[in-house]
């Protein structure tokens, strides 16, 4: 993904989202009938953000507008199993 301009800076001027690449490693086994698939997305556990808008924080005095960021997925495995009848 390219970088990212936050959402709520019309003007942009303030610094964009890196650019983030993500490896992932898909892999398939076919026994018979038996389908497996396992896939590890962020296969290197990397620190990236997707989104970032600026807003409200309510939880702070006189509610100032600020940026918050949206973190990417962590690293995890995804797996499925299917059945040809």
């Amino acid at each position: 993904m390219g970088p990212q301009v936050l959402r709520g800076d019309e003007e942009n001027v303030e610094e964009r989202l890196p650019p983030t690449a993500s490896p992932i490693s898909p892999s398939e086994v076919n026994l018979g009938r038996y389908a497996l698939r396992v896939m590890v997305p962020n296969l290197l556990n990397a620190s990236y953000t997707t989104f970032g808008t600026f807003a409200e924080n309510p939880t702070e005095p006189g509610s100032p507008v600020q940026r918050f960021l949206t973190p990417g997925q962590p690293r995890h495995l995804l797996a499925s199993v299917s059945v040809t009848f």
